[in-house]
């Protein structure tokens, strides 16, 4: 028995033996050697796939609509310098009062985008364009590496590091979310900024050396500032700051050191916000920011209790949890009233993530980004870090209760934890946080990897008489910490082979038109068609050519980037949301009739024979060969309405038909609060067979005020007259000839689907005589011949003059 218990000791020793050095390994010099090079590598990786693009569709277009004002800005400082003053009052957007750049855009990264190129990237041959496609890959890279050390310093573990390293590098909902080339994004670039400033903040609030933590603390709110230049996400900044403060009395009574910490973030935070034109002072008086230097009061407050007579207000003298939670409490009431009564002011995509409906601007409920997102997508996109972070919620409880393990900064770890759920709530609400929830999961699970792995279990070993006792690594928390380690990096491999793929599709909106990747049946096989055009390269080139250089383009906002920076001519509203009345007054020319959109272009003091309206959406067409007639109906998309009957809803547009009822809600033609285009006054109803197809827009069928109401809007009939007129004012993209023989062109609608297809009928437009068709563009088509027909997809861009 002896003899057993003694090789049982012995094994269980030599387990315990190769873990711990194992751990040893991975912590001396040579580990530290071998996580750098791993760090390194999975950056490589994912700047690699992140190139595709640029590899694939060049460097020359930018996708999306957002980073096209990015590029005007970097331009305009690549050829006049850091010269502010030009940028107050520019009359080429927003007309016809011009926009301030200085309170309404943030200028930084288009500031370090002019530096680079002109004193780094020209020297290789690189221009603005060009420097700023790549800037989403760098910032990504930068963001990568710099996470790395950031939690490895914060957790004392170089894992935790390449967990969260890795997470931030492969998972969709960061990676997928304007970071890749050709789409810069501000969002991408100031994650960089906060990954670089964390490490700072780790390195600050771990130091014992009151200097060096200082110096630490106030070079990270330095950096977390900057990203004020650069993204309105320096309110994340602020959030944490504030958890920070609220947070810190319940881990340790507050004391003067743990504040001259917390007061100098918040001055390095500060001073780089304060001086930057779209933020300012007024952010710390009548905005989020004034919550740090009242928690900091309160912090100091807190702090001093003993040597303040608080017993004469009847206030108790003695710093307790119940104390602070009271001032919490205020503090919320407070927080409440200041908002009820406009004192504090938030906007609208605040409201929305904390899930309240904004009701005093129609637009924010109509922007996409700002729209909810499902748990099921969620989970999809980053739900590995998700499920890691519950756990690691449940170790840092038990940790914080128990004291089980030995790492500093515990009020960072939490408050970034909190900062997760809290992002995951907004996540739900607001599809825009999708990135910036992905990203502080990134966080919290590599610190959930760091906290199992520091844990430790006490052992003793006598030595004679002697008892000696030493930290052990504890086993369970080991293996719980491998088996989590796991889960995060196969999902991570996984997402990565999906990322790539991914890649190979990511064509620049302007070259495809929004037109989806879409699959085609060949003879050899079906393929993946990315649908690269050229109907709106062809438009804006017209615009700039054909037109005079005062004259006013009216588009739907989505589009006015892409026309004042690739056409130089002025728009009404740029592809900013930042002017609510005034989109809604460009919504209601849109969706009014003629007589009404009139009206509107006289209100904006518009020149008649000197303004041009410009709308776009992707048609299907046939072309007879034996004849020559051709029929086109906007891209059709049918849904399912009952299981149990033959209820079908018919949707038409990947374009601006797709966006009318977008229109029509901020134009205030239908209830702005219902969400689905469904069963209102722009819908009609066709039957067939027992089968009931509800429409939208309704082009054709029931009731017949409903049809008038659509033929009768502007932004439909420009289309629909459009396809009558193409073979007058069309023009066609290189491998549309076919199309130029056509002896006719007839709009038209779906009646009806069967299983064999769509069944058109055609639509009798109501013409227009104060609006003339200028030229229609219709970009080099997808087709398919099968010897009767040509059936095709094409965006076609139309291009109107009001005549007044």
């Amino acid at each position: 028995m002896s003899k057993v218990n003694r090789k049982s000791e012995q094994g269980k020793g030599s387990k315990n033996f190769n873990m711990k050095n194992l751990m040893e390994i991975l912590n001396n010099k040579f580990g530290t050697i071998i996580a750098i090079i791993l760090a390194v590598v999975i950056t490589a990786v994912t700047v690699y796939i992140r190139l595709i693009p640029a590899k694939l569709y060049g460097i020359n277009v930018l996708n999306g609509n957002d980073p096209w004002i990015l590029y005007w800005l970097s331009n305009y400082f690549y050829h006049n310098g850091f010269n502010l003053a030009g940028l107050k009052d520019v009359k080429l957007f927003w007309y016809p009062e011009g926009r301030n750049f200085l309170r309404t855009e943030y200028l930084g990264g288009a500031m370090i985008i002019a530096f680079v190129t002109k004193y780094f990237t020209s020297k290789f041959g690189l221009t603005v364009i060009q420097t700023l496609s790549l800037q989403p890959v760098f910032m990504a890279g930068l963001s990568t590496i710099a996470l790395f050390f950031a939690i490895w310093k914060l957790t004392n573990s170089r894992i935790a590091g390449l967990v969260s390293s890795f997470a931030f590098a492969f998972y969709p909902g960061a990676f997928l979310f304007k970071a890749f080339a050709d789409y810069p994004g501000k969002t991408n670039a100031g994650l960089a900024f906060f990954s670089l400033s964390f490490l700072f903040l780790a390195l600050g609030y771990k130091s014992f050396k009151r200097i060096r933590s200082l110096v630490y603390l106030f070079v990270g709110g330095l950096i977390a500032g900057a990203v004020s230049w650069i993204w309105g996400g320096y309110d994340y900044i602020t959030l944490l700051i504030s958890l920070i403060l609220v947070l810190d009395p319940f881990i340790s009574k507050p004391n003067f050191n743990n504040w001259l910490k917390h007061l100098f973030l918040s001055i390095g935070f500060a001073i780089p916000v304060i001086l930057s034109p779209a933020a300012g002072l007024h952010y710390f008086i009548k905005s989020l920011g004034l919550a740090i230097p009242i928690l900091l009061i309160v912090y100091l407050i807190e702090a001093y209790m003993d040597k303040l007579p608080l017993n004469k207000l009847g206030i108790t003298k003695n710093f307790s949890y119940k104390v602070h939670i009271w001032v919490i409490i205020a503090g919320i009431a407070i927080i409440g009233a200041a908002i009820y009564s406009d004192i504090l002011s938030f906007p609208s995509r605040v409201l929305l993530a904390l899930g309240v409906t904004p009701t005093s601007s129609v637009v924010a409920l109509t922007v996409a980004e700002y729209s909810g997102t499902t748990l099921s997508s969620i989970f999809q996109s980053y739900g590995p870090v998700i499920f890691v972070s519950i756990i690691g919620l449940f170790v840092l409880i038990y940790y914080l209760i128990k004291k089980k393990i030995g790492i500093a900064s515990e009020t960072l770890i939490v408050a970034f934890f909190i900062a997760a759920f809290l992002f995951l709530y907004g996540n739900v609400n607001e599809s825009y946080f999708l990135a910036s929830a992905n990203y502080f999961f990134d966080i919290t699970a590599g610190i959930t990897i760091g906290l199992l792995l520091a844990f430790k279990k006490e052992t003793s070993v006598r030595k004679g008489k002697q008892i000696k006792t030493s930290n052990e690594i504890d086993t369970t928390a080991l293996i719980i910490a491998v088996f989590l380690g796991i889960i995060i990096l196969g999902f991570g491999v996984y997402y990565a082979y999906q990322d790539y793929a991914s890649m190979q599709y990511m064509a620049p909106a302007l070259s495809t038109g929004w037109m989806q990747p879409f699959t085609l049946q060949t003879a050899s096989g079906t393929k993946i068609v990315v649908p690269i055009n050229n109907a709106w390269d062809m438009a804006l080139n017209y615009l700039k050519q054909n037109t005079s250089n005062n004259s006013l383009v009216i588009s739907w906002w989505d589009y006015g980037y892409w026309i004042t920076v690739n056409s130089n001519r002025t728009t009404v509203a740029d592809g900013a949301t930042l002017n609510g009345t005034q989109i809604q007054v460009l919504a209601s020319i849109l969706t009014g009739n003629e007589d009404e959109a009139s009206a509107l272009l006289n209100y904006l003091h518009a020149k008649p024979n000197n303004t041009y309206l410009l709308t776009y959406d992707v048609f299907v067409g046939m072309y007879q060969n034996s004849t020559g007639q051709v029929v086109m109906f906007p891209y059709p998309n049918i849904i399912t309405l009952s299981s149990t009957s033959q209820f079908y809803a018919i949707t038409y547009g990947m374009g601006d038909i797709a966006k009318s009822y977008q229109m029509l809600r901020i134009a205030y033609k239908v209830n702005p609060f219902l969400s689905s285009p469904l069963f209102t006054n722009y819908t009609s109803e066709t039957t067939y067979q027992g089968a009931t197809f509800i429409q939208f827009p309704g082009f054709i069928g029931s009731p017949s005020q409903n049809v008038t109401n659509v033929l009768n809007t502007l932004i439909y009939s420009m289309m629909l007259n459009g396809i009558v007129d193409l073979k007058q004012y069309g023009v066609f993209g290189q491998g549309a000839g076919f199309l130029e023989n056509a002896t006719n062109f007839t709009p038209t609608a779906i009646a009806y689907a069967t299983s064999s297809g769509f069944v058109p009928q055609p639509i009798t437009p109501t013409p227009l005589h104060q609006f003339a068709p200028v030229a229609i563009f219709v970009s080099n088509p997808v087709n398919i011949n099968n010897g009767n027909s040509v059936y095709f997809y094409s965006v076609i861009v139309f291009l109107y003059k009001w005549i007044g």
